[in-house]
């Protein structure tokens, strides 16, 4: 089994053993974690891609980092517990602390979700060799992943790139930005269709938001956000929200901007269960996004 499914394995592991692990049933949790079928797991997959109401997960999330935290005191070294911990964290980022009032919070778990991805990228000698060497060096030692790198190498950049954001008035974070978008590239280099393009849209964020003069292509950013957008195909409402959201409100493009998230939100969910999750998030956002128009524009 590849790192990416057994990460995914873990993951659903996790949320299908959440309330017999709050109820104290330790020797059920470890008889499940056990037992378990890839054919299990590929129907649970499925389930939580289909869950029509993003509240059930939102309140069943935070247990599910603790089991994984849980699970890392005893195995701390586990390449399978790692990735699934560093997803984990940038999935709950992602999803539900989008909100300034959230930031502090996000910085927190964003941080904990890079402790996690870095401790399982050094675990290649190549890599530990080269983290705290010149850029070159570090750059180098990049080109030694491979395409099975790619789920781990993913998730630590999301992981990395989502504490920079986060932390945007840090200097700390922001020293690091280089690395953490060398290493994004490199997985855009090795499949760039991966998790539906995201890395592209990494690019096409940060593009988007620094300011004129200090990063700002807003060029590039609208070259990011249309192969992120195709990559992921009409079946994923996302990267069409972070467009409208980041794009628009970097060119100030009021008409595009209601124009992007009031098609998202006349989409017909019915038409991509598996997708069902997610588009429920993303037209959560358009909504807040349309109700705040007044702030951006």
């Amino acid at each position: 089994m590849t790192n990416q499914g057994q990460g995914a394995r873990l993951w659903t592991l996790f949320l299908s053993t959440v309330l017999l692990a709050a109820n104290g049933c330790t020797s059920l949790l470890r008889s499940a974690a056990e037992s378990a079928s890839a054919d299990t797991v590929d129907d649970l997959i499925v389930a939580i891609r289909r869950q029509p109401d993003p509240e059930i997960v939102r309140q069943g999330l935070p247990s599910v980092l603790l089991i994984i935290d849980g699970f890392l005191v005893a195995s701390p070294d586990s390449p399978e517990l790692l990735l699934a911990a560093t997803n984990a964290y940038v999935s709950y980022c992602q999803a539900f602390l989008l909100d300034e009032s959230e930031n502090d919070r996000a910085v927190k778990l964003y941080t904990l979700a890079r402790e996690y991805g870095l401790r399982l990228l050094r675990q290649r000698p190549f890599f530990e060799s080269a983290f705290d060497k010149p850029m070159e060096v570090y750059e180098g030692a990049l080109q030694k992943f491979t395409e099975d790198d790619v789920p781990a190498m993913h998730a630590t950049a999301s992981a990395w790139l989502g504490w920079i954001i986060a932390d945007n008035e840090s200097m700390e974070a922001l020293v690091e930005l280089p690395r953490a978008l060398a290493l994004t590239q490199r997985v855009l280099e090795l499949d760039e269709s991966y998790g539906d393009g995201s890395s592209h849209l990494a690019f096409a964020i940060l593009f988007a938001i620094q300011p004129r003069g200090a990063g700002q292509d807003l060029e590039r950013s609208r070259s990011h956000f249309e192969r992120a957008i195709e990559l992921a195909g009409p079946e994923n409402f996302l990267p069409r929200v972070l467009y409208a959201e980041h794009f628009g409100k970097a060119t100030l493009d009021h008409e595009f901007f209601v124009s992007t998230l009031s098609d998202v939100l006349a989409g017909d969910l019915a038409r991509f269960p598996e997708h069902r999750l997610l588009n429920e998030l993303a037209r959560r956002r358009a909504r807040v996004l349309l109700s705040q128009q007044e702030d951006f524009f």
